[in-house]
């Protein structure tokens, strides 16, 4: 667990239990007033798209490319960094199960439940390239009759973390979980390229 003056600063979260009332709460958290901080984020992707055309007779053939590179990191604080504590009723109440105000339990300092987000690392982030080709022939067999067909190859890199103990994927078969790093497994999962994803088109159209 890292602690330091970013993610773990500010005011924590407080929520006392009134007696017949509502809840009275104050600080900071995403429950109480949508405040999802400290957040880190960084999404980008860089992408480059390419068509050539080639008209040659009747058959005008078209190619190209999509090539992606996606970048993720998010640090989330969906549970206050700082700490979320929960004074209950029940903790001053009587043997009668009555009585009891969270308040009391708040100036005795007695806390119900406490929660908060933790993380071993701020620099998880994940990279995935995307590559898409394709090539198409329209060919004008005659004045009435159009003929298209083509090819689409999808490549669909494995997501890749930034390092040892940074990212994990659940093993569906064990149910266990593979931590990039240990026990054998790289920053991919251990996952591969499937380059059989390839996608035939085939058209007419008569006029």
């Amino acid at each position: 667990m890292n602690v330091d003056k970013t993610f773990t600063s500010g005011m924590p979260a407080f929520e006392i239990s009134i007696p017949n009332a509502s809840d009275f709460r104050f600080g900071y958290n995403l429950d109480q007033n949508a405040c999802n901080c400290p957040l880190a984020e960084d999404e980008h992707q860089y992408q480059f798209v390419t068509n050539w055309t080639k008209i040659k007779g009747n058959h005008s053939f078209k190619f190209g490319a999509d090539i992606r590179y996606a970048y993720n990191l998010r640090v989330p604080s969906d549970r206050h960094r700082s700490g979320q504590l929960n004074f209950d009723n029940g903790i001053t109440q009587g043997n009668d199960g009555s009585n009891g105000a969270g308040l009391a339990a708040f100036l005795l300092g007695d806390v119900t439940h406490f929660q908060r987000f933790v993380s071993s690392s701020f620099n998880a982030y994940e990279t995935q390239p995307r590559r898409f080709f394709y090539a198409q022939d329209t060919w004008r067999v005659s004045k009435k009759l159009t003929f298209n067909y083509g090819l689409r190859w999808d490549l669909y890199i494995p997501e890749s973390v930034a390092g040892k103990d940074l990212g994990g994927w659940v093993d569906t078969l064990t149910g266990e979980m593979r931590v990039a790093g240990e026990n054998g497994v790289n920053k991919q999962g251990n996952t591969h390229t499937n380059y059989k994803h390839l996608s035939p088109r085939l058209g007419s159209h008569i006029s």
